[in-house]
This record gives structure tokens, C-alpha cells and sequence, in this order.
């Protein structure tokens, strides 16, 4: 009980240090590449769901695909085995120093590993180093999606029966729009991106 709850402080003090945290000054002293909205954290629901899939698949190896403050990627851990382990993808160096020190914290953050850079690059690098996943999460780039899910599986980077997700595929009906240019609420992440019917 004493492990759960520390477990449970310490993702919410990851989401009070997100929601708190002043994005527009971090950007605007260009320590990030892009304005981040603190609305891009996965969240107390999300994170759980996400956790309920590993015990579900019994996921020993996960890759994730855009991490942001880390807080998926830690409810993720959660449920890894001891042994297991979580492989995040992310673009913003800035993240990292963000959420490494609440990883450290954590009992499960050992199981995390943040790799820095592009993720179609970082794709190709751990399909060329033979790396297979039990399960992927994909929340980054909206328009580069379809770009990770060919790559995952045309590289065989996703094991015989493993899950895949995806976050935000659906943008509230609008796969159903004609191809287009959409301009997407701010608190999406996005602000303009290409109709994402090409998901479906």
C-alpha cells in the first residue's frame, strides 16, 4: 500500500510541476524547439488506461512515441515488470531534464529510457539494432503518424501480437472531413495541421 501511494504522489507531483510550469518563458528563452501547452500531459485517466493495457498485453518492452513531462510514460512503467522496460522518443531535450529528476524519484523510473532527436531517425536506428516492443504508444507529431505506424511495422519493430496505440487519431470526428487544412484548438497541441483522414 505504502508503494502504490508513493507511486500515486509522485505522478501527481509530476502534474502539479506540468500544469504549474511557465512553458512560454522555457520557449521563449529557446530552451524548446516549439511553444508547449501544458494541456499535452497524458493525465490521471489516460495514464491509468494506458496502464491497464500493459497488464492487459503483459508488455515487457514498450517504445513510446512523444513523451512530453513523462507522465504516460511513468504510469506506463508502473505495471512493467521488474525487469521491463519503457523506451521514450522525444524531440525536446528540455523534457528530459523536466522529468528525469521525477524518474528518479520513482521506484519504477529505472525502467524508462528518454532518447533524444527525431523519432523517424531514432526509429530506424533501433530497427537496425534488432529491437522488438511488446507495445507502442504514439502521441507526437499528428501529420508524421502514419510515418511511425509504416516504419513500426514495416521494420518489424512490433512483435507477434503486440498493441499498438494511438492517441488523438480520432481529433473529435474530423477524420471524417474531407482532406483539408484544419485549424486545430491550441489546447490540441497543434495549431494547424493536414486532415488526419490519411490515419484511418
Amino acid at each position: 500500500m505504502d508503494h502504490l501511494q508513493r507511486a500515486l504522489d509522485i505522478a501527481g507531483e509530476l502534474y502539479k510541476k506540468t500544469i504549474t510550469h511557465d512553458w512560454a518563458s522555457v520557449h521563449k528563452e529557446g530552451k524548446t524547439q516549439f511553444l508547449l501547452p501544458k494541456e499535452c500531459i497524458t493525465g490521471h485517466v489516460e495514464g491509468q488506461t494506458l496502464k491497464t493495457l500493459v497488464h492487459m498485453s503483459q508488455a515487457r518492452r514498450i517504445l513510446e512515441i512523444g513523451m512530453f513531462t513523462g507522465y504516460g510514460a511513468l504510469s506506463m512503467a508502473e505495471a512493467l515488470p521488474d525487469d521491463g522496460c519503457l523506451v521514450a522518443l522525444e524531440l525536446e531535450a528540455y523534457l528530459k531534464e523536466f522529468a528525469q529528476p521525477i524518474f528518479d524519484k520513482s521506484p519504477h523510473g529505472k525502467k524508462i529510457i528518454v532518447k533524444i532527436g527525431s523519432a523517424l531517425d531514432t526509429l530506424k536506428e533501433l530497427a537496425k539494432a534488432g529491437e522488438q516492443f511488446d507495445m507502442v504508444f504514439i502521441d507526437a507529431d499528428k501529420p508524421n503518424y502514419i510515418n511511425y505506424y509504416r516504419l513500426i511495422l514495416d521494420n518489424n519493430l512490433l512483435r507477434l501480437r503486440g498493441v499498438i496505440c494511438v492517441d488523438n487519431s480520432l481529433f473529435k470526428a474530423k477524420v471524417y472531413l474531407k482532406m483539408s487544412l484544419i485549424i486545430m484548438p491550441w489546447h490540441c497541441g497543434i495549431s494547424m495541421i493536414l486532415s488526419p483522414k490519411i490515419l484511418v
